[in-house]
């Protein structure tokens, strides 16, 4: 296998929401589509004009190695030795999954409908690569030398004659390499980023049609995040025993999943939302050239930054 570690996590309705769209009401001018709607019918068709800006998987874990060498580095000043640590389901299918998942649109990924349904249960994996030890538990002592406060919670100040750097030498590596981890979300751009609102009438167009092509099929709901948040849209279990776990969907929410998809495919649900959420990004975009300038220069420079600390310590570059 893989990973050494799987445990299980629940898309939650409000995790698919960042930047996706909002119920507030469009700007008198609705931005124009950049051409003839699209058809889309696989999720790798979908894109976005302000994906430039975003941090990639690749970027975020050479952050998160970046802070792992000079946590090392603060632990070894001390006789110590500290804990990397490894980033979760940071890679193409995390942003995959996430792509998948919206507001907007609700699910759309034809390619895994049939067996996963709405693939709303995900089997969290820490990226341990095949062939590393286990990590072993460090002391209590090293512990509060790496989060800087002991097992009652108290600040630790100092240890073995040294002074422990405020928070532990956890915080002070995530400082030496730019603070918090950049949100890989749209939502995480200047302002928030651009808002695709649900009450734009192109995509309220499509979801009557997509409604009542579900209405056909047998079910009642009035969007596509209505039909992905609901009750049988969650109706799986994970089974099998640590280590082997996995995901059974059940046959109705893989029914109900499959005439979703059936009807986006039919209405061409999909062209219409994510051309109108296209044309809000290259409107946000447009009122936002030096600031998303500024913010893509900063995060280019913390990723040159934590390159070159990686490279100092001989570890491997992340793919």
């Amino acid at each position: 296998m893989k990973h050494l570690a799987r445990t299980v996590i629940v898309l939650a309705p409000v995790a698919l929401l960042a930047g996706c769209g909002s119920p507030t009401k469009p700007a008198t001018a609705l931005p124009a589509l950049s051409g003839p709607v699209p058809v889309v019918t696989a999720l790798e068709q979908i894109s976005r004009p302000v994906d430039p800006y975003l941090p990639t998987p690749t970027e975020v874990r050479t952050l998160i190695s970046a802070a792992n060498v000079l946590n090392a580095r603060c632990m070894a000043g001390f006789g110590l030795r500290g804990t990397d640590t490894h980033p979760t389901d940071i890679d193409a299918h995390g942003v995959q999954v996430a792509t998948a998942h919206t507001h907007l649109y609700g699910f759309f990924d034809p390619a895994i409908v049939a067996t996963n349904g709405y693939d709303l249960i995900q089997l969290q994996t820490s990226q341990v690569a095949p062939g590393e030890p286990r990590p072993q538990p460090i002391s209590d002592s090293a512990e509060s030398v790496e989060i800087g406060r002991d097992t009652a919670g108290h600040p630790v100040t100092s240890y073995a004659g040294k002074s422990v750097p405020a928070e532990g030498c956890k915080a002070q590596a995530q400082q030496g390499t730019g603070g918090e981890l950049p949100d890989m979300s749209a939502a995480g751009l200047p302002d928030g980023g651009p808002v695709t609102p649900l009450s734009d009438p192109r995509v309220l167009d499509a979801n009557k049609q997509w409604s009542a092509c579900m209405r056909g099929k047998g079910y009642h709901f009035s969007t596509p995040y209505d039909a992905m948040t609901s009750e049988p849209a969650q109706d799986a279990q994970v089974v099998g025993p640590e280590g082997d776990r996995k995901v059974v969907h059940s046959p109705a929410e893989i029914a109900q999943a499959t005439a979703d998809l059936a009807c986006k495919q039919t209405t061409n649900f999909m062209g219409t939302a994510t051309a109108v959420q296209d044309a809000y990004d290259r409107q946000y975009i447009a009122g936002h050239g030096p600031a998303l300038a500024e913010y893509r220069r900063q995060l280019d420079d913390r990723i040159r930054a934590a390159q070159q600390i990686v490279a100092s310590s001989g570890a491997p570059p992340s793919a």
